[in-house]
């Protein structure tokens, strides 16, 4: 048997014993996962009986098979002796219900571990042959946050009890002061809000045209300049330098149309040119990539802290990072 395929067998031979654990295991372990072709349509016939609603066993696993055309070419991995309905029930044999879990797990940990294998591969072929360096992080970014491991050890689902504790732990750090959010420069939000707190994700809604973006910049400008923290800011709407005319007219309270226009008067010049100079010192980030995703500005905001800190993501606006769409109705 190849190696890896004796966790594909035991965890078929588990689910056909007792097919009540197959609606747990079809979370973690897809058609595609098995390595061994013949072990994929077993297991799509699980899921046909499934949603059929029939329950699952070795005979009625053979008799989808069959239905399907893969009875009589059905056969394990490295041992042609045993097919069809024979083979069936000699993986029957293999595998114990309770520890079905640890089974999906490693066969989903296969099947990525052969994904990244191909990928590798692929890479290095670029890599030898003139492709860009920058175009092939691209991609393995794009190919790696495909990949998706599930883990009996769930992290995100915990007692309360745990939640109770680090809301403690919280509480005692914050005390002594080792915990500061970022306050935004609005007072009676920062009075509503507390502060901007590592961790959390704040949405500001509103019908288009009412403000969001300028209040965003507001944020972000009194973070830069009057904290002197660095802020990551995305614009999906707006090129660079159209983020920064906003952020220079709110600095040198200077009209954002005259500054569009060049039609500034010889006052304000001199307004114009020092806000120009503050707001390049500010320690402000802008990424203006339109067509950026989720994925795309958890990367970003990972190279941007590595190279000098980051204590704000903003993002104007997340709706189009989501679906990627810009024609729609605009809902925000």
């Amino acid at each position: 048997m190849t190696p890896g395929r004796s966790n594909e067998v035991a965890l078929l031979g588990a689910v056909m014993r007792d097919g009540s654990i197959y609606e747990q295991a079809r979370e973690i372990v897809q058609v595609e996962s098995f390595g061994w072709h013949a072990y994929g349509w077993a297991w799509e016939a699980c899921e046909s009986l499934h949603e059929q609603g029939i329950r699952i066993d070795t005979i009625t696993v053979a008799d989808e098979l069959e239905r399907m055309g893969k009875l009589a070419e059905f056969c394990m991995d490295g041992d042609k002796t045993f097919s069809g309905r024979a083979a069936l029930s000699k993986i029957r044999e293999s595998g114990e219900p309770r520890s079905f879990l640890s089974y999906a797990e490693n066969v989903q940990d296969m099947a990525a571990k052969r994904k990244l294998d191909t990928f590798l591969t692929k890479c290095v072929y670029w890599a030898k042959n003139g492709r860009r360096a920058k175009d092939i992080m691209q991609d393995v970014t794009k190919e790696l946050s495909e990949i998706t491991l599930y883990s009996a050890q769930d992290e995100y689902t915990v007692p309360l009890s745990t939640a109770v504790s680090e809301a403690y732990d919280w509480t005692d750090a914050a005390s002594q002061g080792k915990i500061v959010g970022v306050n935004t420069g609005f007072k009676d939000l920062d009075n509503i809000l507390g502060s901007l707190y590592s961790g959390n994700v704040y949405l500001v809604a509103g019908r288009p045209g009412r403000g969001k973006t300028a209040f965003l910049l507001s944020i972000a400008r009194h973070v830069g300049k009057m904290l002197k923290k660095r802020v990551g800011l995305f614009s999906l709407e707006m090129g660079r330098a159209q983020v920064a005319q906003r952020l220079i007219a709110q600095e040198g309270e200077v009209d954002l149309n005259r500054i569009l226009r060049g039609a500034l008067t010889p006052a304000e010049w001199p307004c114009y040119t020092h806000a120009v100079e503050q707001v390049a010192s500010w320690p402000i980030i802008v990424n203006d990539l339109s067509s950026i995703n989720i994925n795309q500005i958890r990367q970003t905001a990972r190279k941007i802290k590595a190279s000098g800190g980051l204590d704000l993501i903003a993002v104007d606006y997340i709706q189009l990072a989501e679906s990627g769409e810009k024609n729609r109705e605009r809902r925000e």
